[in-house]
C-alpha cells in the first residue's frame, strides 16, 4: 500500500505451529475482504507565483480575480457547514430563528480552470503509480491553495462522465478531493477534446492550469492557443522516464517558457511543495 488508492485485504487461512516447529495445522478461513484507503496528502502551499495576483490586497473585492461580487446577491438559502461566516444573512436569520446564507455572484472571468489528465499510463513498473500520485497531490495542492485564498476554481476531468466540480466551500473541496482519490485511470476521453468543449463553457475564464503526465504536439498547440487568446496559462507536468525521451520533454517545456507560459516539472523524487513554490 505504498501509493494512493483503495486496496482490498483479507485473511486466507490461519496456521498454528508448536514452539519447536515440529508440526503445524492450517485452518481455512472465510475470506472477507476489507478496504484500506491510502489518502492523498494535502500539500500546503505558502506561495504559488502563478496565482499571486489573485490574493493581492491591492485589489478591491469587486475587481479582484477569484473574489465574489458582494454587491450582487443571487440566492438566499439555509446555511451549511463550510460556508464562510461572511455569507450569513444575519437579519433574516434572526427573523427566521435559523441561520440563512447569501450566495453572491461569481463572474466566470474570475474562475480558474484546472484540467487534470486522468488517462492511463503505459509502463511496467511502479513508476506509473508514482506519477499518478504526483498528478493527484499536485491537483489537490492547487485546489487547497485556491480554497484558502477564496479563489473560485473549477476542477475539470477528462473522464467518461465529463466531471466538473466548482470549488468554493470546504464541502466543495472535500468532494473534489474524494473524486480525485477514486479516479478511474483506465476510462478516459481525449484531454484536448475536453479542453475544446470547456472553452465554450468557460470562455471568459482567464486562467488555465493543466496537470498531466503526457506531452504531445496537440497539447502543445492547445496551451499555446490559450496563451495567445489572452489567458494566463500554466502546465504542471508529472514526469516519468517511461513517458517520453528527455530531449522531447526539454524542447516541449523550453518552447512553452519562451512563450511566457508557467511550467512546473515534478518527478517522483521531488517535493511537490518545493517545486510549486519555485519562482518560475
Amino acid at each position: 500500500c505504498e501509493h494512493i488508492g483503495h486496496y482490498d485485504i483479507g485473511v486466507k487461512s490461519f496456521e498454528f505451529k508448536d514452539f519447536f516447529g515440529f508440526f503445524k495445522i492450517s485452518s481455512n478461513f472465510h475470506n472477507e475482504n476489507k478496504e484500506v484507503k491510502i489518502l492523498p496528502r494535502i500539500v500546503e502551499l505558502n506561495n504559488f507565483k502563478v496565482l499571486n495576483a489573485y490574493n493581492s490586497d491591492s485589489f478591491h473585492p469587486g475587481n479582484r480575480p477569484g473574489m465574489e461580487d458582494y454587491s450582487e446577491i443571487t440566492e438566499i438559502k439555509k446555511y451549511t457547514p463550510g460556508l464562510p461566516l461572511k455569507s450569513v444573512h444575519w437579519k433574516l436569520s434572526a427573523r427566521r430563528n435559523e441561520l440563512m446564507a447569501k450566495k453572491f455572484n461569481t463572474p466566470q472571468s474570475q474562475l480558474i480552470c484546472l484540467y487534470v489528465d486522468v488517462r492511463n499510463f503505459i509502463c511496467t513498473d511502479q513508476s506509473c503509480f508514482a506519477v499518478r500520485d504526483i498528478i493527484i497531490e499536485s491537483a489537490i495542492a492547487v485546489l487547497w491553495f485556491c480554497f484558502k485564498k477564496s479563489v473560485p476554481i473549477v476542477l475539470c476531468l477528462n473522464d467518461v462522465n465529463l466531471t466538473r466540480l466548482k470549488v468554493v466551500t470546504r464541502d466543495d473541496f472535500n468532494r473534489a478531493y474524494h473524486k480525485l482519490l477514486r479516479m478511474d485511470f483506465e476510462n478516459y476521453l481525449s484531454l484536448n477534446d475536453i479542453v475544446k468543449l470547456s472553452r465554450e463553457e468557460y470562455v471568459t475564464s482567464n486562467h488555465i492550469i493543466t496537470v498531466t503526465a503526457h506531452l504531445d504536439n496537440d497539447l502543445y498547440d492547445t496551451i499555446i492557443n490559450f496563451k495567445f487568446s489572452g489567458k494566463n496559462t500554466t502546465l504542471i507536468y508529472a514526469s516519468s522516464k517511461h513517458t517520453f525521451n528527455e530531449d522531447y520533454v526539454g524542447n516541449f517545456i523550453d518552447g512553452l517558457k519562451e512563450n511566457g507560459i508557467y511550467t512546473y516539472q515534478i518527478a517522483h523524487a521531488d517535493e511537490i511543495k518545493k517545486v510549486l513554490e519555485m519562482q518560475v
